[in-house]
């Protein structure tokens, strides 16, 4: 350990900042919010506040201040003043927690529904708070775990909806609870290591689909700064817009062959199955995920069903989770044909917007939140390594993760490495996703639906 570190306040070199800090601050988190202000601020006076930080493992562990060392670094000072703490873990937890109290009432004062925010945030922030660091912690590098045991629970309310033709509001509202504290795209979970594929035997590829979905919906509005009752309204539609289909023969889905005219009008009723299931079921926070259920597969031009409608007939949430639902579809594996690349189904959703089948503007904001080079791309490099994106955080001027999966002639295993997004559409070739084994063919029908 460096002997200036034993010294309460101390300044600590940019270039040695890598060698002297932990990879993450305390407790684990991702940065959130623009880290423009602050960059242009450090930028123009310098870094003035000082981080506070604490020795573990012979490095320092950062435990206020995470944002300002990450806006010190793209700023380019020289230097950033450190406050050496010998604090416990719960001390450390209850610092961070009024950090992050206080950055979010600030943030709050300025948004347009401050109002609402404040109102739906619960009154034990610093409980909450410090419940979620301390599930985090427990989650860390156990992401995909934690994600089956959900998988396993979706998979039990799913067969239960099948038996009653009713809903389990509260398993429901308890599973998108903890959902929403593990947030499995911002702890490096591919939506494609969800559940089985659809060809399994097991029949519970559809609630893979749903949780598939929803967690691709969290990340959506968690990325669009929603409040957190509008997250949690869309994360539950998402998860249930597709329970008509628990009513549909399972066989057709694992046909290689093409429907009949019969049996793809018959699958279409699940839109309007799902929306009976959901309207019959207590709550009025279900109205929403009613009308998903029944306009999910409808499209921006007319096109879709079951009633053809368009534009502003549809809500929004249909709309978002339309669009998902099509995404989800197209990165997993079907019975005729392989799934599509990560960047592939980006694409095809953008030229499905061109012509009128997704508002233009939504697929945009999808790219926004989930990158051309999405959370679970593999990629090959140069030098031939092989990499897998582990994060995407839009703040910053290096947006992307990078783990090397596979040694080349430059980069080890292990390695991680902070990428701009155009630097890395640029060097790294998409390859198939590690669990596809079967071979890709060279021409496929370009469907954006289910």
């Amino acid at each position: 350990m460096n002997p200036d570190w034993k010294r309460r306040f101390t300044w600590i070199e940019m270039d040695e900042s890598e060698s002297a800090f932990l990879k993450e601050p305390f407790p684990h988190r991702g940065h959130r919010g623009d880290l423009g202000p602050l960059h242009l601020s450090i930028s123009r006076y310098g870094m003035i506040n000082p981080i506070i930080a604490r020795v573990r493992q012979g490095k320092l562990q950062v435990i206020c201040g995470y944002r300002r060392w990450l806006a010190a670094q793209v700023a380019g000072v020289q230097r950033i003043p450190v406050i050496i703490t010998s604090l416990s873990d719960d001390e450390a937890a209850g610092i961070f927690a009024e950090e992050e109290i206080f950055r979010l009432s600030e943030r709050s004062k300025s948004a347009p529904d401050a109002q609402e925010i404040r109102r739906d945030r619960p009154k034990t922030d610093v409980h909450s708070l410090q419940a979620k660091q301390e599930r985090s912690c427990l989650l860390d590098g156990n992401a995909e775990k934690s994600v089956a045991e959900l998988y396993s629970r979706v998979c039990a309310i799913f067969e239960t909806i099948q038996q009653t033709k009713s809903l389990p509001a509260q398993l429901v509202d308890e599973l998108i609870e903890e959902l929403c504290v593990l947030d499995p795209m911002a702890c490096g979970v591919d939506i494609r290591d969800v559940g089985p594929a659809q060809s399994d035997e097991d029949g519970h590829w559809l609630a893979a689909h749903g949780l598939r979905v929803a967690i691709l919906s969290l990340r959506y509005g968690s990325a669009l700064q929603w409040n957190r009752t509008k997250i949690i309204e869309l994360v539950r539609a998402s998860l249930l817009h597709d329970i008509g289909m628990l009513f549909v023969p399972s066989e057709w889905f694992h046909s290689p062959f093409p429907l009949t005219r019969e049996r793809e009008e018959a699958l279409r009723k699940h839109t309007v199955l799902g929306q009976e299931i959901l309207q019959q079921s207590e709550g009025e926070s279900l109205a929403e995920a009613a009308l998903v259920a029944r306009d999910h597969h409808e499209r921006f031009d007319g096109t879709g069903y079951p009633s053809g409608r368009s534009g502003a007939e549809l809500s929004e949430f249909a709309q978002i989770i339309g669009l998902l639902d099509s995404y989800a579809a197209m990165v997993s594996k079907r019975e005729y044909r392989s799934p599509y690349l990560l960047r592939e189904a980006i694409h095809m959703l953008r030229d499905a917007a061109r012509v009128g089948i997704f508002q233009l503007d939504l697929v945009r904001s999808f790219r926004e939140a989930f990158s051309i080079c999405p959370v679970g791309m593999h990629g090959t490099l140069a030098d031939g390594a092989v990499v897998r994106v582990e994060k995407f955080e839009r703040d910053g001027e290096k947006t992307h993760l990078v783990r090397v999966i596979e040694s080349g002639a430059r980069f080890r295993e292990g390695e991680e490495l902070w990428w701009r997004e155009e630097e890395l559409v640029d060097v790294a070739k998409e390859i198939p996703h590690r669990g596809d084994k079967a071979a890709r063919t060279s021409s496929r029908e370009t469907t954006v639906s289910v």
